[in-house]
């Protein structure tokens, strides 16, 4: 028979060896978790810097045709902007009413929830114009 201090002694060994282990599944275990979501904000990052805004065209002389063309493009992409204006800040671009707006989607905004008649003129603000946010 062993003596009573021997298998303590080997309990707590036990005891011991058993709590690192567990320590160290826990440290891996948050390891992957933390190399997981280190990978999916740069995939999130990558996305976004190649998203653009899509395409709307361009003049400064509306027609019926024209403005039928842009109603179309922001139905079929305006779904998309809820995705893109959480990651990625547009550039200004000027419609036909001398408004600057925030991008093709603030402008699609416009024609499909606010009933404007407005297409995109230029890149870049308006030269005599006010925000958006003012009308």
């Amino acid at each position: 028979m062993l003596p009573q201090s021997g298998l303590s002694s080997t309990a707590e060994n036990a005891r011991k060896a058993g709590g690192q282990i567990t320590a160290s599944f826990h440290r891996s275990v948050a390891m992957k978790v933390i190399s997981s979501v280190a990978l999916l904000v740069l995939a999130s990052s990558m996305w976004t810097s190649f998203a653009v805004d899509f395409f709307l065209p361009m003049s400064f002389h509306m027609t019926e045709e024209l403005l039928q063309k842009t109603k179309a493009l922001c139905i079929k992409n305006i779904q998309m902007c809820w995705i893109l204006t959480y990651f990625k800040v547009s550039e200004p671009i000027c419609g036909s009413n001398q408004v600057t707006y925030g991008g093709e989607c603030h402008l699609c905004s416009g024609i499909l929830y606010e009933d404007r008649t407005v297409i995109k003129v230029h890149d870049g603000p308006c030269e005599h114009s006010s925000d958006e946010s003012e009308h």
